[in-house]
C-alpha cells in the first residue's frame, strides 16, 4: 500500500486553525479603530458620485 504524499488531518481542525491565523493576520494589516463610513451618493448616471 502506498502512503499518502501528506500526513493525514482533521479537516475540522485545520478550518479552526486558518480561521484563526486569517483573523490574527487581519488584526495585524487593518488600520486601527473603525473606518468611517458616510453616506453614498449615487450619480445622475447611476455611478458612485464624489
Amino acid at each position: 500500500m502506498e502512503r499518502a504524499p501528506f500526513p493525514a488531518a482533521d479537516p475540522d481542525r485545520v478550518a479552526v486553525r486558518l480561521k484563526a491565523e486569517a483573523g490574527q493576520a487581519y488584526d495585524e494589516a487593518a488600520p486601527p479603530g473603525r473606518p468611517e463610513v458616510g453616506p453614498a451618493r449615487v450619480g445622475p448616471e447611476g455611478g458612485w458620485a464624489p
